[in-house]
């Protein structure tokens, strides 16, 4: 049984990388997202899905909960963890603080529901200019399944998400010299 996360609570991503050369990151930050009606220790339950903030680093500084409980439902949401995997801007990491008494376990209840892969995202990623950036990958995700990193330029289509997945746009920085 883990603790449950509530808003506030702090995730960690021990190597956040956007590729530039101070990369990567030791970040760690609350939610700053939960549920508007459920309260655990007279704050907001944390699902799958909602959002919290970390530590300065070469990106927008922002996690979302992926990984959440089998069994437990928050408004319709997984019940995110202790433990429970988070995808920051630049990596994965896992909740590392949560609430002292309130254990919510790993069994699930009944026979596991399907849950749809039916949604579609389309990036398009141009600079300022309205040039296609090229050599980007997106890492996706799912706490449902696996997915393989994908390189593009410019833009791309993603088909076959679920409303769970974080999908995370990367980019490394160029290095130059100046003489």
């Amino acid at each position: 049984m883990a603790q449950a996360g509530r808003k506030g609570d702090q995730a960690h991503c021990p190597a956040d990388s956007h590729g530039c050369p101070a990369c990567p990151h030791d970040v760690i930050g609350p939610a700053v997202e939960g549920s508007p009606d459920v309260k655990i220790n007279g704050r907001e339950a944390l699902r799958v899905g909602d959002r919290g903030a970390h530590g300065a680093c070469c990106g927008p500084n922002q996690w979302q909960a992926v990984g959440g409980a089998p069994g437990v439902f928050i408004n319709g949401q997984r019940a995110h963890r202790v433990g429970d995997d988070v995808a920051h801007c630049g990596g994965s990491g896992a909740l590392e603080t949560g609430s002292g008494d309130v254990l919510i376990g790993d069994l699930a209840g009944g026979v596991a529901v399907a849950v749809a892969h039916d949604q579609t995202m389309d990036i398009d990623y141009t600079d300022a200019m309205g040039r296609a950036i090229g050599r980007a990958v997106v890492h996706i995700v799912c706490p449902h399944k696996k997915w393989p990193d994908q390189e593009f330029s410019g833009e791309v289509t993603l088909t076959g998400l679920c409303k769970d997945a974080a999908v995370l746009v990367l980019k490394p920085l160029q290095r130059f010299t100046t003489d």
